[in-house]
């Protein structure tokens, strides 16, 4: 059994037209923003434009354009049940402090063992406000 996050009307009703997310990407490798903008919105479906930018704004690759039904956008925040355990936190982010769900995922891939951190605010529907992902400590 998996755990779904939000229902996907909640993601369409807080969602219009222009809403864009800005992910800062953290890695050895990149430091970099990652930015979704929603440019279609019905009742059944979305269309959004991404794109990945440097600290500078310029552009890593080429943009990128995406069109789906809401209740495939859940398919992103589908977690194994059996892994992840759901607590409340609070999170202090530039835009002030959040009340949250933080969920801590823990999943083996490419023979590796990882834990992930997901955060979604408690009063900002949609893609989490947070996300962490590391190897997990062995032994």
């Amino acid at each position: 059994m998996r755990i779904l996050i939000l229902a996907a009307d909640e993601i369409r009703d807080a969602t219009r037209v222009g809403r864009t997310y800005r992910f800062s990407i953290e890695s050895p490798e990149l430091s970099a923003f990652r930015e979704i903008r929603f440019t279609a919105v019905t009742p059944i479906t979305f269309a959004s434009e991404s794109k990945t930018v440097t600290a500078e704004g310029k552009l890593i690759g080429a943009p990128t354009v995406a069109e789906g039904r809401w209740a495939d956008l859940l398919q992103h925040a589908n977690y194994p049940r059996s892994a992840t355990t759901i607590e409340p936190a609070e999170l202090a982010l530039t835009v002030g402090k959040l009340a949250c769900l933080r969920y801590t995922v823990r999943e083996r891939k490419d023979s590796a063992d990882w834990v992930s951190r997901i955060y979604f605010a408690r009063s900002l529907p949609g893609a989490p406000v947070k996300i962490e992902t590391e190897k997990a400590a062995s032994g």
